[in-house]
């Protein structure tokens, strides 16, 4: 460990204090509260040290500088308020500027380099100290730092690395509950489609790349590493709301088990006041599949939907001693909308009670009038006026008044899922999370090929799911439209919410052709050929002899030898 201790130099900056050592220790490299030596001023900055080669074996001394020089370069590319800052380390002789520097003042001439301060703490303490966060905050955060992550994934970086000890906050906890989450240790953040390798945290870490992590997959199998990162992101939320993380187990190998094999515990048994929808979000995050997940900008968009803002309060910076600036102090005096005094409307007479209104005042005012003349009449001598009939104020008829009709909101989708199916699968069932939903809606899957209805529609949850189920079988391959017609006639549209895959068309065997059997030779010998009888010669006769045959004479026997 780096013997460095306050009032010591590590280049142009003065160390005030090290950090403690449960924050300080980011892995591979140590971390000090210090500003800049030669300057006045107040602004605190986070030195980065890593040992030099010197101080380690070499393998180890080589990562650890590899990991900060890949650190700064990314951090170099990335300006967003949810990632932290880089700042460059001044130079005495105008030098060009640089991010990372070698200390030659410190023993072991360690590499370093300067980020900003971020002193509201860490995501990881804030859990310690409440378990699980409120609904707004936890969304709040995620939101901030799925944002950064999106501004990353469309620059071609991942992180890699996102959990509570890695998310810091700009700023202490303000009254209000304003946050500025923050995403730090850009430490093994690499390319959006390079091959996988084995780092991080494996509580963390998603299926496909805990597999690359046990050598079950090669790297170059998961060129896509951005799912990876909305993985870990639906982790840190379901721990946010649940204070807990949602694979139970009590060791390492049992936790990788769980990972790649259980389903997640329902966040709803920690915490049954999250919403069905919010809790359907993260699910689809947690998704084993990395194609099924939502890309980073969809889980944003669906948190923001489902939780709108304003989630806390808004941060209100302030001047060097806490003086809240004139502008801010006018802003603060300004009242939201719910805290602005509700003035009662005053109700306006409907056009019937004017009506009647006027009769009155009309008989009132010729009561009067008849009266005025009486009384002059009597005066002048002309005697008693023969009374006029005072014409009887006829009611106007009451109009009755037509009832409203109940207005009944439209439909609102956020989500549906499955997000696709194979054509091979015939009927498939169908999840959608959003708002306003009634019994009496139908729905439909609209494409280019024309309109599928739903059958089976089932509406539940407060309205706040339904479930319908789709015949698939012969469509051609494409993205389809939920929509959704309501009891009105109105159509609601969630676009582009299910494609339909053509199934992976099965390899076919190949024909071998029988082989024709060769026949087994049998030996026969050839058979005997017949010899044609031969007529006997004929008979010579003798001189005066007979005609007759001639005697055979007998074949002569060998000599007989006797024995000696």
């Amino acid at each position: 460990m780096l013997d460095i201790r306050a009032g010591s130099r590590v280049g142009p900056y003065k160390v005030v204090t090290s950090l403690e050592e449960a924050t300080a220790r980011g892995g591979t490299s140590t971390l000090f509260l210090a500003q800049l030596a030669q300057v006045d001023g107040s602004q605190l900055v986070i030195v980065k040290l890593v040992p030099g080669e010197e101080t380690g074996s070499e393998s180890n001394g080589f990562f650890e500088l590899n990991a900060l020089r890949k650190e700064v370069e990314t951090l170099q590319k990335l300006r967003h308020p949810g990632i932290v800052k880089i700042y460059p380390i001044p130079s005495r002789n105008g030098h060009r500027e640089r991010y990372i520097s070698r200390a030659a003042n410190v023993p072991g001439k360690p590499w370093f380099c300067a980020m900003e301060h971020l002193g509201g703490g860490s995501l990881e303490s804030r859990l310690k100290e409440l378990t699980i966060l409120p609904l707004g905050e936890a969304v709040e955060i995620a939101y901030q730092i799925g944002s950064a992550l999106d501004y990353m994934h469309a620059r071609g970086y991942v992180h890699w690395d996102v959990k509570p000890d890695n998310i810091l906050f700009r700023y202490p906890r303000s009254e209000n509950g304003a946050v500025e989450a923050v995403l730090t240790d850009f430490g093994i953040a690499r390319s959006t489609h390079g091959p996988a390798v084995v780092a991080g945290s494996v509580r963390y870490m998603s299926p496909e790349r805990l597999r690359v992590h046990l050598g079950e997959i090669p790297p170059d199998q998961v060129m896509d590493q951005r799912p990876a990162d909305v993985y870990a992101l639906g982790l840190v939320l379901y721990e946010m709301l649940s204070g807990d993380l949602p694979f139970a187990a009590d060791d390492m190998e049992s936790i990788k088990i769980a990972i790649l094999e259980d389903t997640p515990i329902p966040l709803t048994d920690f915490n049954p006041e999250v919403p069905p929808v919010v809790e359907d979000i993260i699910f689809q995050a947690l998704n084993k599949r990395p194609a099924a997940r939502p890309v980073i900008g969809e889980m944003v968009t669906m948190l923001d939907r489902a939780v709108p803002a304003p989630r806390v309060g808004v941060h209100m910076p302030s001047l060097p001693g806490g003086k809240v600036t004139e502008d801010n102090q006018r802003q603060s005096t300004i009242s939201s909308p719910r805290e602005r005094e509700v003035r009662p409307i005053e109700r306006q007479p409907s056009p019937a009670e004017r009506l009647q209104q006027w009769a009155l005042t009309a008989v009132a005012a010729g009561v009067i009038v008849v009266g005025g003349l009486w009384v002059m009449g009597r005066g002048m001598g002309i005697g008693p006026l023969k009374p006029t009939p005072i014409p009887t104020a006829i009611p106007a008829e009451m109009p009755t008044e037509t009832p409203m009709p109940t207005v009944v909101p439209a439909a609102e989708m956020i989500s549906a899922s499955p997000a696709s199916a194979v054509t091979d699968e015939g009927s498939v069932e169908i999840t959608i999370v959003g708002e306003n939903f009634q019994e009496s809606v139908d729905v439909f899957l609209s494409g280019a090929q024309g309109d599928i209805p739903a059958t089976g529609v089932k509406v539940y949850g407060g309205g706040k799911r339904l479930w319908c189920s789709f015949n698939i079988s012969g469509v051609e391959p494409g993205v389809w439209s939920v929509l959704v017609e309501n009891p009105d006639g109105t159509l609601s549209e969630l676009p582009n919410a299910f494609t339909v895959v053509a199934p992976t068309p099965t390899p076919m065997p190949t024909d071998t052709p029988t082989p024709t059997p060769t026949p087994t030779r049998v030996y026969r010998p050839p058979a005997p050929t017949a010899i044609p009888p031969t007529a006997p010669p004929p008979v010579s006769s003798g001189g005066g002899g007979g005609g007759g045959p001639r005697p055979t004479k007998p074949p002569s026997s060998p000599p007989t030898i006797p024995p000696p």
